[in-house]
């Protein structure tokens, strides 16, 4: 059982039941629960300080998690086991958003950060895909269901079409 208050929770599901992941802000953990029988699944937590931002996809059939923390790097996790699959270096500052998506089957995330840059990631081989460099500080971003990014950036928001703009 995690203590302190629950900052975030990302439904998603796994080998077909429905999960629950949220979020510890005191103790940097995040716990994964069985939605129907309340049981815990899995704990893991940040490598390097608070988590402050979390995403849920399935990829293959497996539920992933991907976190971002105070330090910069970007986890990912195997929910089911709460083992650690990838890290996702390149950031410089917090990392404050994650979301995820896949375009054309490639499963893809993209994260923003204290350091000004958003990054476009490809989950399953870690590699990046973009870098995308902001006048100011992006705290928040999300995927639309068809690929583009959106963004928030110093109370603007701002769309970036994959194909148009080069991601």
């Amino acid at each position: 059982m995690v203590t302190g208050s629950i900052e975030r929770i990302v439904p998603t599901t796994t080998e077909g039941r429905s999960i629950v992941v949220h979020n510890s802000y005191a103790e940097a953990l995040y716990c994964v629960w069985d939605a129907a029988t309340g049981s815990q699944l899995a704990v893991f937590g940040a490598r390097s300080g608070r988590i402050a931002a979390m995403a849920c996809a399935v990829i293959d059939d497996r539920a992933i998690g991907v976190t971002g923390s105070e330090g910069g790097p970007v986890y990912v996790w195997d929910l089911a086991s709460g083992s650690e699959l990838r890290v996702l270096s390149g950031h410089t500052g917090e990392v404050r958003s994650v979301a995820c998506t896949a375009v054309d089957g490639q499963p893809l995330a993209a994260t923003s950060s204290a350091d000004n840059t958003v990054r476009v990631w490809d989950i399953a081989t870690a590699e990046p895909v973009a870098t995308i460099h902001c006048p100011d500080d992006t705290l928040v971003l999300g995927f639309e269901p068809t690929g583009e990014i959106v963004l928030g950036v110093d109370g603007d928001l701002v769309v970036l079409e994959p194909s148009r703009d080069g991601i």
